[in-house]
């Protein structure tokens, strides 16, 4: 800005029109300028099946993608790489063939044809003898037959059958999909509730009046009635699919969530977690402490990681309640927080033939000593449900999963005992026992998953507090 010249960039959402200066509350004059819209020159490829990469040629596309889109025939695609004259995309999964358009700043770029082959990912099965019926899976068949083909071995043969899926049904006009929650159902299921939901939501904008952030809690009490149980890695729903281990991977979910997450967690019920293992980096570690209110050293991180490392070597997974010993241990430290978090101190179970399973559990709770007595279904039923009646007079945490494993043959096996708790805002936390006794295994369990996620609770209220007497003194100051 000088007295004769003035440089700016022209703003996001800007369209052609006037362009004014004002100075002292005086208006100049009005110059028009044209806002040229985003143009494509060329795709490389200009075909290929969906997941592929083709490179966007062109011109205004931006410096960065921004708000910016790149659509193919309406459908939204993930950008991979952006710049002024370039852009790199995957062809999106559910792609037909037809135009590619660059959407910047509400403006469209001229349409450019790209052909979406078909695309093969199995066979089912994968051999047999003439008259076999082999299913095809996989993409961009068309929803009829038609002209279409299908050859083995160069010969041509007649399909028994070509369908399309529900998310192409319901754009190609059907008013009505036919869905299950986790896809469960004879052979190998149904379409998935939540699958179909998601998809219809954030990438077609489509309205189905499906209460999306209630998907996951649906999901689970699905599996508890009918016993079956929900693959980890299954899509939305699994217990894996927001979980983060690998380093790169949560390095990048730190840096940018998008980098491996299309949606949040809460838009399906669901939080973001880390876990610590063999594959753990320093960031994914550093945070996971942060949260439980750790701040170790350079130094200190680096052994930290060593050692979760170790153990994840070993074959054995790292809890919450681990890897907040593991750190305890390196850094020598006994703080003040534990002092009021729940500490073991005692435990009676009751059992037997025509006889309701009881327990009296006693626990330290911030250094004050609370009783509670409760039945249950077994003695290790009765025993947690004892511990939650104490700990919901102070926090509402619930177990949302319980694993147990023998570490070697015989009835005087180690169990290996693992759980997942949760509060009321959905943070989560795991904790582990190790006990020749299956109820103080247990019991060890659970202490220490809470203890985890007390150690989370305590350094999230910490730090509301923070911003809270920040904004004070702020507000203060400005009033000064």
């Amino acid at each position: 800005w000088s007295q004769t010249t003035i440089i700016v960039r022209v703003p996001a959402g800007a369209v052609s029109g006037n362009v004014t200066v004002m100075v002292g509350g005086v208006t100049s004059n009005a110059v028009p300028f044209t806002v040229t819209s985003p143009n494509v020159s060329g795709l490389s490829p200009n075909n290929g099946p969906v997941g592929s990469s083709v490179t966007i040629s062109g011109a205004n596309f931006g410096a960065s993608q921004g708000a910016s889109t790149v659509t193919f025939n309406g459908v939204l695609a993930t950008p991979t790489s952006w710049s002024a004259t370039s852009i790199v995309v995957l062809v999106p999964a559910t792609a037909t063939t037809g135009n590619v358009v660059v959407t910047v700043a509400g403006m469209a770029s001229n349409g450019s044809n790209f052909i979406v082959t078909p695309k093969i990912t199995s066979l089912s099965p994968g051999s047999g003898p003439v008259g076999t019926a082999v299913t095809i899976s996989g993409s961009n068949f068309g929803a009829s037959q038609g002209t279409s083909q299908v050859t083995v071995g160069g010969v041509g043969d007649t399909p028994n059958s070509w369908s399309a899926n529900s998310i192409g049904g319901v754009l190609a006009g059907a008013e009505q999909a036919h869905l299950t929650v986790n896809g469960i159902g004879e052979r190998a299921g149904n379409t998935s509730l939540e699958e179909f939901a998601v998809t219809c939501q954030n990438l077609y904008g489509l309205r189905t009046r499906i209460r999306t952030g209630l998907l996951y809690e649906t999901s689970r009490l699905v599996s508890k009635l009918t016993g079956v149980v929900v693959q980890p890695n299954k899509a939305i729903i699994g217990e894996n699919a927001f979980g983060h281990e690998s380093g790169i991977h949560t390095h990048g979910i730190l840096s940018n969530p998008f980098t491996y997450e299309p949606f949040e967690p809460s838009t399906v019920g669901r939080m973001r977690w880390f876990q610590a293992g063999k594959h753990a980096g320093r960031h994914g570690i550093s945070h996971q402490l942060r949260q439980m209110g750790l701040t170790p050293k350079e130094e200190h991180l680096r052994l930290i990681v060593d050692k979760v490392k170790e153990s994840g070597d070993e074959g054995r997974s790292v809890t919450d309640g681990d890897l907040y010993n593991i750190a305890r241990g390196v850094m020598g430290e006994r703080r003040e927080v534990e002092e009021r978090l729940v500490e073991l101190e005692g435990l009676e179970v009751v059992t037997g033939i025509n006889r309701l399973p009881s327990a009296s559990v006693k626990l330290k709770v911030r250094g004050e000593t609370r009783e509670a007595t409760e039945v249950g279904v077994g003695p290790v039923d009765a025993a947690l449900n004892a511990i939650q009646k104490i700990v919901s007079s102070f926090e509402e945490i619930s177990l949302k999963e319980y694993r147990l494993e023998a570490l070697s043959g015989g009835s005087n096996a180690t169990a290996d005992v693992t759980v997942r708790v949760e509060d009321a805002y959905n943070n989560m936390a795991s904790g582990r026992g190790m006990k020749k006794d299956i109820v103080v295994g247990s019991v060890e369990a659970i202490v220490n998953g809470i203890n985890a996620l007390l150690a989370k609770t305590e350094r999230a209220k910490a730090l509301a507090a923070d911003v809270s007497a920040r904004k004070k003194k702020s507000g203060r100051s400005r009033e000064n």
